[in-house]
């Protein structure tokens, strides 16, 4: 399935998955989300100091979704399975469980990063 993202800027705002539209309530700052919800439930984002997503609260105040992070980002959830995108550093996933920064490449058979720098800033 297909997930389609809109963004405002740098954060997205909604997204659609089939016929499912899914509101986010973002914040100022990029990857800063509070709340995601459809027709039916809302959940809302308790996040670390780097922006990942540590529990997603629901209606009701219970606590169904749980997640741990291991170096990199590798994501493991613990409770109920969710269609949260958002995890790791706040960034929505791309499904390959490789955690990316905007404008990040990665090669996927090592570990270390490489970054883009369109305005050759650093020398």
């Amino acid at each position: 399935m297909t997930t389609d993202f809109v963004y405002d800027a740098l954060n997205p705002v909604p997204e659609q998955s089939a016929s499912t539209i899914m509101n986010l309530l973002a914040g100022l700052g990029v990857d800063e989300y509070f709340s995601r919800g459809d027709a039916t439930s809302t959940a809302f984002y308790l996040t670390d100091a780097l922006g990942s997503t540590v529990t997603l609260p629901d209606n009701s105040g219970g606590l169904p979704t749980a997640y741990n992070y291991a170096p990199l980002g590798a994501t493991s959830l613990i409770g109920a399975p969710n269609s949260n995108p958002y995890d790791f550093t706040g960034r929505e996933g791309d499904g390959t469980g490789i955690a990316r920064a905007p404008g990040e490449e990665q090669e996927h058979s090592r570990t270390r990063k490489t970054w883009k720098n369109p305005q050759n800033t650093m020398r």
